[in-house]
């Protein structure tokens, strides 16, 4: 019922990691979904919903990421690989982004929050829909992006989300965490 989530204190992700949400936004400003303070970890959207900025840790480098348009009020799934902080991948609904560098665009500056859909600062929040956010301590591989996309939503492990070095799942469509 709030317009944001904090998340417990410290997910326990480290890098390698895997963040994947799956949200529908109703703006084309410019909005954070998401940042986790431990890893340094975020997502956002710039440009009129065209692209994804990726925060690569305390340096205040990102990552722009090409969307090729998204569409208001669509629900979509973005799975980040983080390899390092340096080297990421981006998939949109299972199919991998290209992403150019820039420097000191934003980053993730509260050292002891975690949030969903809201920025320390409180500027730029999301707004929109988020119905699910998974953080595995792993580097998940396009079979298993692709697994976890296509797969039920309520459904952990035995042929569901891949349970495997999961760190947290929450759905926020049916409440379960």
């Amino acid at each position: 019922n709030d317009t944001y989530v904090e998340l417990p204190y410290s997910i326990g992700a480290t890098l390698p990691a895997t963040y994947s949400i799956t949200f529908s936004t109703d703006s084309t400003s410019n909005q954070v979904i998401f940042g986790d303070y431990n890893t340094k970890a975020g997502l956002g959207l710039i440009n009129s919903n065209n692209q994804f900025i990726v925060v690569l840790g305390s340096e205040n480098t990102t990552y722009t990421v090409n969307t090729g348009g998204l569409t208001l009020n669509k629900f979509y799934t973005v799975d980040i690989v983080y390899h390092s902080l340096s080297d990421i991948e981006v998939y949109l609904n299972g199919n991998k982004l290209t992403k150019t560098t820039s420097k000191d665009f934003w980053s993730w500056t509260d050292n002891t929050k975690s949030y969903i859909g809201k920025r320390p600062s409180n500027v730029n929040n999301f707004s929109g829909i988020i119905k699910k956010f998974i953080v595995y301590d792993d580097e998940l591989t396009l079979d298993e992006i692709t697994h976890n996309y296509n797969t039920q939503d309520t459904t952990i492990c035995d042929n569901g989300i891949i349970c495997d070095n999961l760190k947290l799942y929450y759905n926020f469509t049916n409440g379960s965490e």
